[in-house]
């Protein structure tokens, strides 16, 4: 709360800040449960957003005081790694019968890779108890199986989840997402296989941007890159990424250029994806063949009339590389 030096000016902006609720309604959990109580109380009756971290250790009698105010909650954050939070912020959000206000829930807490299934969260999230959420956020949790709750998702960001067989029997009944982030990074799973879960579970949404992160362990075929082209045609921006990079590390995305190229082509009957306009892959160490697939494949939109105004292709590497491929690179362009 930024404001609070503000009630040191006079008495009578004191007064009026004492007298206004929302000036009051964006609350961080303190390590001292009466601060919290203070903010609850003088917030009322105007709606909260609440942020749960990992200050001290009184996270029982913060929930405790929690329990009774969860009809005025519009944004639910939890965010931290104490070894406490979770248990305790799981058994509240279970515990209560719903949150009817609530808009955005964040559910953060992470202190390591969970091992067994049994450590992955369920949440229990379902359009009942949450009518009107429309932002979700988790870490290290089993997916939501509700499909109602999803059909009215804008924002999503779901990381170490566990998708249940009832997810993959979504189909095309899958919700109306505009945006998914897919982040793979469990050594046991490869990023073909992410991907096909993805075109499984939300391959009816009108998906425009695409997020896709990977550790660079995997290399998907250009058939893995087609299949999601054709799967989200209504995809405006794409954003390629790994979350670990060398000089010596094998580039994940090198067949996303032959995937696109693959169903841009004049045997096609019309070519996916007629409206992206961006597409940024991050900087990796990559060969002129490579350089070689984007040219074609771009020159074939170009030829059917499908321009990408944006196009982002890092480099990595030392600078003699950096500057024999800059020449590779304009000769190919010129060519």
């Amino acid at each position: 709360m930024r404001w609070l030096p503000l009630m040191l000016v006079c008495r009578d902006w004191r007064d009026m800040a004492l007298a206004t609720p929302v000036l009051w309604r964006v609350i961080h959990a303190a390590s001292q449960i009466r601060w919290t109580t203070l903010a609850i109380a003088r917030s009322a009756p105007a709606t909260i957003d609440f942020t749960v971290g990992d200050r001290g250790s009184v996270f029982t009698e913060t929930f405790n005081l929690l329990s009774k105010h969860v009809d005025r909650f519009q944004k639910l954050r939890f965010v931290g790694v104490h070894e406490d939070l979770r248990p305790a912020a799981l058994k509240f959000v279970c515990g209560a019968a719903n949150f009817p206000n609530l808009e955005s829930l964040e559910f953060l807490i992470f202190a390591r890779s969970p091992e067994t299934l049994a450590e992955f969260a369920n949440l229990k999230l379902s359009s009942e108890r949450f009518p009107y959420l429309r932002s979700l956020q988790l870490c290290a949790t089993i997916l939501p199986q509700d499909i109602s709750l999803w059909s009215k998702l804008r924002v999503t960001d779901i990381k170490l989840l566990v998708m249940h067989e009832y997810a993959l029997r979504f189909d095309n009944r899958a919700p109306l997402l505009p945006g998914v982030f897919l982040f793979m990074s469990a050594w046991t799973v490869t990023l073909s296989s992410a991907a096909l879960d993805l075109t499984r579970v939300f391959g009816c949404a009108p998906l425009t941007r695409l997020v896709i992160s990977s550790n660079g362990t995997h290399i998907p075929t250009a058939d893995v890159w087609a299949s999601i082209f054709r799967t989200f045609p209504r995809l405006q921006w794409l954003r390629a990424r790994t979350l670990k990079s060398s000089i010596t590390m094998a580039n994940p995305f090198q067949n996303l250029p032959v995937g696109l190229h693959s169903v841009s082509r004049s045997g096609a009957a019309s070519p996916a994806c007629p409206q992206l306009g961006v597409i940024i892959v991050n900087g990796l160490a990559t060969d002129a063949e490579y350089f070689d697939a984007w040219v074609e494949c771009l020159r074939c939109r170009s030829e059917r009339g499908l321009v990408l105004p944006k196009v982002e292709i890092g480099l990595r590497g030392s600078e003699e590389d950096m500057d024999a491929m800059s020449r590779v690179l304009e000769e190919r362009l010129q060519g």
